[in-house]
C-alpha cells in the first residue's frame, strides 16, 4: 500500500506529515480493537474465569501481569520479558509494531534507489539470519520453541525466559519475513505483469510447495525424541522462516499475476472477504475463546481422534471466535476507522468519494487486488 500511494503523491508521502501520519494511522487502526480486548481481559475476563479448574495452579493468575503492566502493553513494548505478557498472543502485535517503526530504513531506499534499497533489505536479512545462529549456538537453544520432550525450554525457567525474549518474540530475529514482504510488496507494485514459462512456473511451485512441508516436517524425527545436533538446530531455527517466506512467497506471486491455476481459484472465493476483514478481530479474541473452552473442562483432556478435536474444539472455538470478532469490529475498529478519516485524512476535491480515499484496516496489510479480475480486465487469463 505504501508504494501505492508513493506513485501516487510521491512529494505528499515523503513530506514530515506524511510521515507522521504514516505511524498515527497505523497506530490507531491496531490500537483502538486491541485496547479494547486488552482492558476487557483485564478487568471482565480475567475476573471471571479466575475459578476455573485450569487457572486453580499454584502461581499467579495469567492476568495478573495485565494490571502491573498494562502500559507496556499498551505501548507494544512488552514482549523483552514474558512475565510482563497479558494476552499471550498479542506479543506479535508488539514485535510487528517495533518493526514497522523501523521500515523506513527499507522503504524509502527501495522508493528513492532501488538497487540500493534491495541492497539494504538484503543486507539485513543475512544479518538477521546470522544473529539467530548465533544466538543458538551461544545459548544451546533448540530449533523451536519445544514445550515438550528433553529438550523443551520449559524444564528451565531462565533458558525459557531467554528463548523467548532472543529468539522467539525477538522483532531483529522475526524481521526475516517482514523483510521479504516488503520486497514482494515493491515487485508487485513495480511490475504490473510478468510473464512466466509454463515448465518455470511448475518447476518454482514444486520447489515453493518443498520448502514449506520441509519446515512443517522437518523436525518430525526430532519432535519423536531423536536429537540434534547444536549445528541442525542453528540451521532450522534460521533458515526455517525465510524457507516458508520463499514458498508463500511464490504462492502470491503466482497468484497475483495470473499463475495460480486452481490455487489462485480458491483463494479468490468471495467467501473469504468477510472473513478475511474479521481476521485481526478474531486473533485478538481468539485467545480468550480457547481459555474458556478448556477451562470448561474439569479433568485432564484425554485426545482420541481427529474427529473429536474437530467436533468439540475446532468448530465451537472458530465460530464463537468470529462471532465476537463480528461484534468488536461493527463497535470498535470499523468506527475507529472511519473517525480517523473524518478527522485526520482531507476531504476529496471530487464530488464523489473514490475508494481509494478509505482504506480500512484490514486492506492496509493484505493484497486486495481479485487476481481474476484483473486478468479478466486485460484479456489474459493464465494457468
Amino acid at each position: 500500500m505504501w508504494f501505492k500511494g508513493y506513485e501516487k503523491d510521491k512529494k505528499k508521502l515523503m513530506s514530515p506529515m506524511g510521515w507522521i501520519m504514516f505511524y498515527v494511522h497505523r497506530i490507531i487502526r491496531l490500537s483502538a480493537p486491541y485496547w479494547v480486548a486488552l482492558l476487557t481481559y483485564t478487568y471482565l475476563y480475567g475476573p471471571l474465569t479466575q475459578d476455573m479448574t485450569l487457572f486453580l495452579g499454584p502461581g499467579p493468575a495469567p492476568y495478573d501481569p495485565c494490571k502491573k503492566f498494562l502500559w507496556k502493553n499498551m505501548l507494544y513494548i512488552f514482549n523483552y520479558n514474558i512475565s510482563e505478557i497479558c494476552m499471550g498472543h498479542a506479543w506479535y502485535l508488539a514485535t510487528d509494531m517495533q518493526m514497522y517503526v523501523a521500515t523506513p530504513i527499507i522503504l524509502i531506499p527501495l522508493a528513492l534507489f532501488p538497487i540500493i534499497g534491495w541492497g539494504i533489505a538484503i543486507g539485513l536479512l543475512i544479518l538477521s539470519t546470522a544473529a539467530n545462529v548465533i544466538t543458538v549456538y551461544h545459548y544451546n537453544f533448540p530449533p523451536t520453541g519445544s514445550l515438550f520432550g528433553p529438550d523443551a525450554i520449559s524444564t528451565d525457567l531462565n533458558r525459557e525466559q531467554n528463548y523467548f525474549k532472543l529468539v522467539y518474540y525477538a522483532p531483529w530475529i522475526r524481521c526475516q519475513i517482514y523483510i521479504m514482504g516488503l520486497l514482494v510488496g515493491w515487485v508487485l507494485q513495480k511490475y504490473k505483469d510478468i510473464r512466466i514459462n509454463k515448465i518455470l512456473n511448475f518447476f518454482l511451485w514444486i520447489i515453493g510447495a518443498s520448502l514449506m512441508l520441509t519446515t512443517l516436517f522437518g523436525l518430525y524425527h526430532y519432535n519423536q525424541g531423536n536429537p540434534l545436533s547444536l549445528f541442525w538446530r542453528a540451521a532450522y531455527s534460521s533458515l526455517s522462516k525465510p524457507a516458508w517466506g520463499l514458498g508463500l512467497t511464490w504462492l502470491i506471486v503466482s497468484c497475483y499475476y495470473g499463475y495460480g491455476g486452481p490455487i489462485n481459484k480458491f483463494m479468490s472465493w468471495n467467501i473469504w472477504v468477510p472473513l478475511g476483514r474479521l481476521s485481526y478481530c478474531a486473533y485478538l479474541v481468539h485467545y480468550y475463546i480457547i481459555n474458556y473452552v478448556y477451562g470448561l473442562e474439569k479433568n485432564a483432556i484425554y485426545y482420541s481422534s481427529l474427529w473429536q478435536i474437530i467436533l468439540n474444539y475446532f468448530i465451537p472455538i472458530t465460530a464463537l471466535s468470529f462471532a465476537l470478532a463480528m461484534i468488536l469490529s461493527v463497535l470498535v475498529e470499523v468506527p475507529a476507522g472511519k473517525l480517523e478519516t473524518l478527522l485526520l485524512r482531507p476531504r476529496p476535491r471530487e464530488k464523489h468519494f473514490k475508494k481509494d480515499d478509505y482504506e480500512p484496516s484490514w486492506e492496509t496489510t493484505s493484497i486486495h487486488t481479485n487476481v481474476e479480475e484483473k486478468n479478466l480486465k486485460n484479456g489474459d487469463i493464465k494457468f
